[in-house]
């Protein structure tokens, strides 16, 4: 029980501050050194912004400095700022001597930022370098997961996305085949049907004279044939 509960923790940063000791020149010791211990006399306190602070201004000073790089790199990290976490990682990872756990805490910012792909790289240059270290096996195999989910995600959106086109260009089609369907239901007229409609049509304006215009011919017609002939006696 004791091991996997270990197991669960091994995300977490593997957290170690450096304090610098090594023989500098008088003016660096009066600055960079004692503003590097400062931070971590605050990290210890849980005060990270003030510990970046002072990191901050050790880093200004020496520049080069790995294990300065390191520590301000744990100091991003308390604050949630992954992606500079991992780029003052990756800086102190020039320094052989921590190398490859600087390695790992990027491998494990990258994971905090969901980067999983950068997350195995950092991983697995921990490994090559400390190859015994369980913890880096551990997280690599976390964030070789992490893809896997993240593919399969990525996949079934992709797979929803075209049946959701397929459905709507299948709707579309349905859709205008109705509509030639219900034009070719419509009964064309043959040439026999339209003379005689035709015809129809001229019967019925012979047959729409007014009335009262029949009834006037027919007055006239017949004053003229009641008209008296010959002379009037």
């Amino acid at each position: 029980m004791a091991q996997i509960k270990t197991k669960k923790i091994l995300t977490v940063l593997s957290l170690f501050l450096f304090s610098i000791m090594a023989p500098r020149p008088a003016t660096y010791c009066a600055s960079a050194n004692s503003l590097a211990n400062k931070g971590n006399s605050n990290y210890k306190k849980k005060d990270y912004p003030k510990a970046y602070e002072y990191y901050k201004k050790a880093e200004e000073i020496s520049p080069d400095d790995a294990r300065i790089k390191y520590n301000t790199g744990n100091a991003f990290y308390r604050l949630n700022d992954y992606e500079s976490a991992a780029a003052s990682f990756e800086e102190a990872a020039k320094d052989k001597k921590i190398k490859a756990k600087s390695f790992y805490n990027a491998g494990n910012a990258y994971l905090k930022n969901q980067k999983y792909e950068n997350a195995a790289k950092s991983y697995k240059k921990a490994i090559l370098l400390n190859p015994e270290d369980e913890n880096f096996k551990h997280n690599l195999q976390l964030a070789l997961k992490k893809i896997r989910q993240q593919k399969k995600t990525c996949d079934n959106k992709d797979k929803k996305n075209k049946d959701g086109k397929k459905d709507k260009k299948k709707n579309e089609q349905s859709k205008e085949n109705e509509k030639n369907k219900q034009k070719s239901d419509k009964p064309e007229m043959s040439k026999e049907n339209a003379e005689r409609l035709l015809k129809m049509i001229k019967e019925k304006e012979k047959s729409s004279v007014k009335p009262e215009t029949m009834n006037l011919r027919m007055l006239k017609k017949s004053d003229k044939e009641d008209k008296p002939q010959g002379k009037d006696w």
